[in-house]
């Protein structure tokens, strides 16, 4: 199939477009940004960064509907790419509440820029919901470029609700179909794939500016589960911490 123009041109015209038609709308939009250092880049259990690396975001939201850009950009010369960025992802998602369960439909693509890695895209579709003491949601992934494969994630999590400072904790377990998982790990079977916990702390500030700003520090852990996914990764368990900044405001609409 041949591309006239790059994702990542098509992406930021989408957003571009996105924004200006909605900034004078009745409904507010809400965009915000976010930046966050991690020691270690872990995704579905798999080490892709030992070493320390800069995510930075931004976002702009409107009737459920997010456009997000992210990045990850190395801070080390573990791979000779010290300051530049490996990583680009575009995310665009729908979020509708029913009640007190609700739903999402999101499309995420991935580049790789300044390495050999060819990008790939995936659908995917959640639905949340809050349990007494717990919030649970299960979302289903599905890549419909490279690896054509499923991931599916069922997670558990528990915010305590504190002021100015809120620990939560979160719990999740990762499936991968056959070809997720020849994709990701080399190894072609169904399987289990990670057990990921994080413990986070949020803090937002009191007064005005907690409409604003907030920051955040997490500890966490991710375990490969299966033996012969795990034989693809020198490391198959891995704890990493990460701190962030978030910004946020809304403009346009009513109150």
């Amino acid at each position: 199939m041949t591309h006239f123009m790059p994702n990542s041109v098509k992406i930021a015209l989408a957003i571009f477009l996105f924004s200006t038609l909605t900034l004078h709308a009745a409904e507010p939009v809400y965009f915000g940004a976010d930046v966050d250092f991690e020691n270690k880049y872990v995704w579905r259990g798999m080490p892709f960064n030992a070493e320390s690396v800069l995510w930075p975001d931004a976002w702009v939201s409107f009737y459920g509907i997010t456009a997000t850009v992210w990045g990850s950009m190395e801070l080390t010369d573990i791979y000779e790419n010290s300051n530049n960025f490996t990583e680009v992802d575009y995310y665009f998602d729908y979020t509708r509440a029913f009640g007190p369960v609700s739903a999402s439909l999101g499309y995420a693509i991935y580049e790789y820029p300044n390495t050999d890695f060819i990008g790939t895209s995936e659908i995917y579709a959640a639905v949340a919901s809050d349990f007494p003491f717990v919030s649970g949601s299960l979302t289903a992934y599905l890549d419909v470029g490279e690896a054509e494969g499923m991931y599916i994630l069922p997670s558990l999590s528990h915010a305590f609700g504190l002021s100015p400072i809120d620990p939560s904790l979160s719990v999740s377990l990762g499936y991968g179909s056959a070809k997720h998982n020849l994709y990701y790990f080399g190894v072609d079977k169904s399987a289990l794939v990670d057990l990921t916990t994080f413990l986070k702390l949020t803090f937002t500030p009191v007064g005005p500016l907690s409409n604003y700003v907030s920051a955040y520090g997490h500890l966490s852990w991710a375990k490969i589960l299966d033996s012969e996914l795990a034989d693809m990764w020198e490391d198959d368990s891995n704890f990493w911490f990460g701190i962030g900044l978030n910004f946020f405001h809304q403009a346009g609409g009513g109150e």
